[in-house]
């Protein structure tokens, strides 16, 4: 999919950063997604941790990016979401829209 530099300008100036994914076997196949925020990553895990029959629980990380994807994303092919193979790919990459600042831990 294309992108017009008005439609990223656009999101950029709603949104902030604005991210590119793009399928490198088939270019076409692309999407914009926003910078990840709190909430995003409290839902992400909300709906990440799943109850066992036995009443444990444990952390489903396909559902984890499944959620980040949806709640970050601004436009783009459709079948990103929905194509096992394209899927998988872009939650490989998603740690890019999850910008952290860098500190440093001084005993004091």
């Amino acid at each position: 999919m294309e992108f017009t530099q008005q439609k990223i300008d656009e999101l950029k100036k709603q949104h902030g950063k604005v991210f590119l994914f793009q399928c490198a076997d088939d270019p076409s196949k692309s999407c914009l997604l926003r910078r990840v925020n709190r909430n995003d990553l409290s839902m992400a895990n909300m709906a990440a941790i799943l109850k066992n029959a036995d009443g444990s629980s444990h952390f489903d990380a396909h559902k984890f990016n499944e959620t980040i994807l949806l709640n970050t994303w601004l436009d783009g092919d459709e079948e990103i979401k929905t194509n096992d193979q394209l899927f998988l790919g872009v939650s490989e990459q998603l740690d890019a829209v999850i910008e952290k600042a860098k500190f440093e831990v001084k005993e004091l």
